[in-house]
């Protein structure tokens, strides 16, 4: 039985939580409480929990509907989320696609919306700790940064890679990006240099 499972004793013991199921679970992030989490799903939806990852819901049962994709050219299959970031209240959040464009909330998740124009395979997505800076991996392309809280994304170097994951520390200053079956890059300068 697949699903998302929970510990509350430091990872002691772990229970499966309600409202989840047998599909491809991508990327998991939380507040720093620990009480919101977030889950991306292959060729579903976003979701959310609020007590503490126990129980969880999609957005299309919560408060809105769930992310749609951006309008030009991405038809009716259902999104294919790969990432989830958020800041530590949990009120800023950012989600990527694999064939579609980044996605970000300011309002706890309640309501996502499209914060980019560039479309692909976007592997990884990462939040500082207040949401304000955020880093994102484009296969095949670069990696773009945002410095607004994800309102908007610049792309920040000539690499063009096949990446892979990308992290990002508390104050949002320094960086560290993987590229597939390769190399490790670092940045300190907010993503506007790798080496």
């Amino acid at each position: 039985n697949g699903g998302i499972y929970y510990s509350t004793n430091f990872g002691v013991t772990w229970s499966m939580a309600s409202g989840t199921s047998a599909v491809s679970y991508t990327s998991l992030a939380c507040s720093s409480n620990g009480r919101l989490f977030y889950a991306s799903v292959n060729g579903s939806s976003v979701l959310y929990s609020s007590n503490f990852g126990q129980s969880w819901a999609s957005y299309s049962t919560v408060t809105t509907p769930q992310p749609t994709a951006a309008p030009a050219g991405q038809g009716t299959t259902p999104p294919n989320w790969l990432s989830i970031a958020t800041a530590l209240s949990g009120q800023y959040v950012f989600a990527s696609q694999g064939s579609g464009v980044l996605f970000r909330s300011d309002s706890y998740g309640n309501s996502f919306a499209a914060c980019s124009t560039v479309q692909g395979t976007w592997t990884s997505v990462a939040s500082s700790g207040t949401g304000q800076y955020g880093a994102a991996t484009l296969k095949g392309g670069n990696i773009y940064v945002s410095k607004n809280y994800g309102v908007t994304w610049t792309a920040t170097s000539s690499l063009r890679l096949q990446w892979y994951s990308v992290a990002m520390s508390q104050n949002g200053r320094n960086l560290t990006a993987v590229e597939y079956g390769g190399n490790v890059y670092t940045s300190n300068n907010y993503g506007t240099t790798w080496k």
